[in-house]
């Protein structure tokens, strides 16, 4: 879908609106719970932190996907499975930045249950790995951006504050800096946007199912899953795409790509069980 709105619209003035739809929306959902915007400065404070490294994943994503970065064999664009793919990598980003930070579990489970999970990623989505782009570049930014956020969210959300709040902030903070980010594009990079029918579902899918409801949602399961389950869930995403695309348009999955879903959906049991017999 993005890939798709990104053949008529500009990267940061698609990705502006489609977070200005979210932060509107957390908006009037805060209002219409507590009647009032009434934010504490530790809300404001993380979610000022957790919004700059959401807008550089998007960011890194939504450029690293678009057509006109260029069309010689470097400055070329990636490809939407590559993008999935190398995205998907942040599963093992978070581990390892954890474990830089000297908060990892370095159980050998946890890591063979990675491997599992890239292995079936990359049955799934088959990437050109051989033609490295600089869009792909781009796109392992998104991913070290995403791992960030994940953990510093992880690390927010246990704290005792309103969930609603704290992404009312975010979404707010992602707004601003992509709308910056749009003026830009606008005088220096000839930005543009055509309101055709793909941009507009395109802008309403992303913006209310994939940013206000799919974040809103990750940021309350943060308060119960960790950061390495959260990443190792978010491997789903492609699978879920291809199922999709299976049943409802003309791109069915073939077997191996039915074996590959089995292999991550293996891949995150596995890891759960491990943790569920650490507990016992």
């Amino acid at each position: 879908m993005v890939s798709k709105s990104l053949e008529e619209s500009t990267p940061f003035i698609f990705s502006s609106l489609r977070f200005f739809i979210a932060f509107f929306l957390t908006f009037l959902a805060v209002l219409f719970k507590y009647k009032k915007i009434n934010v504490t400065k530790n809300e404001l404070i993380s979610g000022l932190i957790c919004g700059v490294f959401l807008f550089f994943g998007y960011s890194f994503q939504t450029t690293g996907l678009w057509e006109g970065l260029g069309n010689n064999i470097f400055f070329a664009p990636s490809n939407p499975n590559k993008s999935a793919f190398i995205t998907g990598t942040s599963v093992l980003m978070v581990p390892i930045i954890l474990l830089i930070m000297g908060k990892a579990n370095k159980n050998i489970h946890l890591w063979i249950s990675i491997i599992i999970v890239l292995i079936g990623l990359g049955i799934l989505l088959n990437p050109d790995v051989e033609n490295f782009t600089f869009g792909d570049m781009l796109t392992f930014g998104c991913s070290i951006s995403f791992a960030i956020h994940i953990i510093l969210q992880g690390k927010y959300v246990i704290k005792e504050f309103n969930i609603y709040n704290f992404f009312l902030v975010q979404t707010g903070i992602v707004t601003v800096l992509f709308l910056i980010a749009s003026f830009f594009e606008y005088q220096f990079m000839d930005g543009y946007l055509n309101c055709t029918k793909i941009v507009l579902s395109g802008l309403l899918i992303t913006g209310i199912l994939a940013t206000f409801v799919a974040i809103l949602i990750m940021v309350w399961a943060q308060k119960i899953v960790s950061p390495i389950q959260t990443a190792m869930i978010f491997t789903l995403e492609p699978v879920f795409a291809g199922l999709y695309n299976h049943f409802f348009t003309d791109y069915t999955l073939s077997s191996w790509g039915i074996f590959s879903g089995f292999i991550i959906v293996l891949g995150i049991i596995y890891h759960e069980y491990m943790i569920s017999m650490e507990i016992k």
